[in-house]
């Protein structure tokens, strides 16, 4: 019985031994082979390099499309605005031909039916707008929350390389482990000017699409 316990003992021991062996000691080759790589081929634990190399697709993904709604005029409204000036100056010319005599009831009736269709049209024009930028508002913010999962995956590798740096076993690798610590600090800042830029795209569509709602359908009298 004893030996029985015994056995048993050295087996759990030996079984810690070589699981703590196999799941955390990495050779000096493969520090140095990483020190070498920049993004996901720089991690040297694979299912965090898997991590990365998913949450990379994505970003690439989500922020590969056009999602700015800075400097656009059209999303300022300005094209609504000018239109609709437009038609105010072709009506005040339908007015006064009218006040000269030189327009028929009919021909009156018939110029303020294609004033009215016009601004059926730039009301039509309003609210695809609004929609687009709507859309682009959901795009910028999934590229910003696509950019930050991926910048938390670099923020836990740097997290585990200063633990590998105070494992007494990886002193041989120390060099290389401290490169990779300048370098994926610098892949997390690499990803904040971008995230910055979508979180204020996103900022600015929802702006535009606030001030062309208040571009509201106008009637011919409003014109005038």
């Amino acid at each position: 019985m004893r030996n029985t316990v015994s056995l048993f003992c050295l087996t759990a021991v030996l079984t810690a031994f070589c699981g703590r062996s196999s799941a955390e000691t990495i050779s000096v080759d493969t520090w140095k082979n990483a020190a070498g790589k920049s993004g996901p081929d720089s991690i040297v634990y694979s299912s965090l390099r898997k991590e990365a190399e998913d949450t990379q697709r994505d970003k690439d993904k989500a922020c590969g499309v056009e999602f700015t709604c800075i400097n656009d005029d059209k999303f300022r409204g300005s094209a609504i605005i000018g239109k609709q000036n437009n038609l105010r100056d072709a009506l005040k010319k339908i007015e006064a031909e009218r006040s000269k005599g030189n327009m028929a009831d009919s021909q009156y009736r018939e110029a303020l039916d294609k004033i009215h269709d016009a601004l059926l049209g730039i009301d039509q024009q309003r609210r695809s707008l609004i929609e687009e930028a709507e859309r682009r508002e959901g795009l910028a913010r999934e590229c910003a929350r696509t950019r930050r999962v991926a910048m938390s995956v670099y923020q836990e590798y740097l997290n585990r390389l200063e633990s590998a740096e105070r494992d007494p076993d990886n002193k041989p690798a120390i060099d290389f482990i401290r490169i990779l610590q300048v370098t994926t600090k610098k892949s997390i800042e690499d990803h904040v000017p971008q995230h910055d830029r979508a979180t204020k795209d996103a900022a600015n569509c929802r702006s535009a699409a606030e001030s062309l709602r208040e571009l509201k359908k106008i009637d011919p009298k409003d014109l005038q």
